[in-house]
């Protein structure tokens, strides 16, 4: 009996030892090492940029006016079209005006007519009278001193040279306030030629048509702007900038500007940086200005401005070797000697394009796990399949 029981002893002993060396091997059978990919961490220098959106604008704004009152009898222009400098862009009904500068055309020849014969008529004239009269009178003098006439014959000669004198000098007047006349005659006429010629508007500016403000058939007043020009030749993009970024940009400093629709890149430079913040969105207008050679760039087009303002020298790894976990962020780092990897805390900065920064948790040198690592826990076994050196 005794002999049955050792025998069912070492049995069951062979069995435990069976399963007990069958669990080791299950063990080591479901040992798994897990691809990965690494990155040397290595400090590195990124260059800061600020990215901002905004509108291209003409780089000079005109509104055109007429310089007279009036009914519009044309527009020779349409929004989107190129004008060159001196290009009639709209005109008035302008009969009114012809005849205005026909009447005061008319009062001017007149008066200079007038001026070209009467006058010096008249005062030629009584300037013969008077040299007749001066001779007479120094004749009568001569005979009044020695006696030859009496004194009262003396007294009326030299009474009537008074009277030739004075119509001489009113003669001279008479010339005088003629030739006033005549000029203001010819100021006025002058005049309404210069209405007459008002009644056309002309491009100041080699640019675009912007905008029409009125049409043919309606009335406009003298300096009410009836369509805005733009010179596109230059652009500027308008941007706005928060007051804690204003800093960040000086006159002359050269950006990067991609220009959406044509798809194009260009470079900038700053123009101009307000000093007052917008009333609405109480931001900074900053202009950049652009060189705009072929006209591609038109005004209300939106474009994207990147500035540079400065470096940061630290180690950047990519964004998603980064994993947010429910307190910090963490990386996972190969331990090289065991093949295994580590879990570390991080401390992350700012964000460059596909890139973070790292500013603690991790050591120049240190290879991180930058493809994988969402399928990593603490001291998994891990083999390279390729890393970033």
């Amino acid at each position: 009996m005794k002999s049955n029981k050792k025998i069912c002893a070492i049995i069951v002993l062979i069995g435990l030892l069976q399963i007990a060396f069958s669990g080791c091997a299950d063990q080591e059978a479901k040992e798994v090492i897990k691809p990965v990919k690494t990155q040397v961490a290595a400090l590195e220098k990124e260059s800061e940029k600020m990215s901002m959106s905004g509108n291209i604008k003409p780089s000079k704004t005109v509104k055109v006016a007429f310089k007279v009152a009036g009914v519009i009898e044309s527009m020779s222009i349409s929004e989107g079209d190129i004008v060159q400098k001196g290009q009639p862009v709209a005109s008035l009904d302008s009969h009114e005006y012809m005849l205005g500068a026909m009447a005061a055309g008319s009062q001017y020849e007149s008066l200079r007519l007038k001026a070209s014969s009467e006058i010096p008529s008249m005062v030629n004239q009584a300037k013969s009278q008077m040299d007749l009269m001066e001779k007479r009178y120094e004749r009568v003098k001569r005979l009044y001193e020695k006696d030859a006439i009496p004194r009262d014959k003396f007294d009326e000669v030299e009474a009537a040279l008074v009277v030739i004198e004075n119509k001489y000098q009113q003669a001279l007047d008479a010339q005088d306030i003629f030739d006033s006349q005549l000029e203001q005659a010819r100021a006025m006429s002058e005049l309404a030629q210069s209405k007459l010629q008002d009644t056309t508007v002309y491009s100041p500016i080699d640019g675009t048509v912007i905008k029409k403000i009125s049409e043919a058939g309606e009335t406009t007043g003298s300096g009410y702007p009836v369509v805005v020009l733009g010179d596109i030749n230059e652009v500027d993009v308008e941007i706005g900038v928060a007051d804690s970024q204003l800093e960040n940009f000086s006159m002359g400093q050269r950006v990067d500007v991609h220009v959406y629709g044509i798809e194009k890149d260009y470079k900038g430079k700053v123009f101009e940086i307000s000093k007052i913040a917008d009333a609405n969105t109480r931001t900074f207008p900053v202009k950049i200005r652009l060189e705009n050679l072929n006209l591609e760039m038109k005004p209300g087009m939106i474009a994207k401005v990147e500035a540079e303002f400065g470096s940061v020298d630290s180690i950047f790894i990519p964004m998603e070797a980064v994993i947010k976990g429910a307190d910090k962020p963490y990386v996972f780092v190969l331990d090289s000697e065991k093949s295994t990897v580590q879990k570390r805390i991080v401390e992350v900065g700012k964000v460059f394009d596909s890139r973070i920064q790292i500013i603690s948790g991790i050591d120049e040198g240190e290879e991180v796990i930058v493809e994988g690592q969402y399928k990593l826990v603490e001291g998994d076994k891990v083999s390279l399949e390729g890393s970033d050196k």
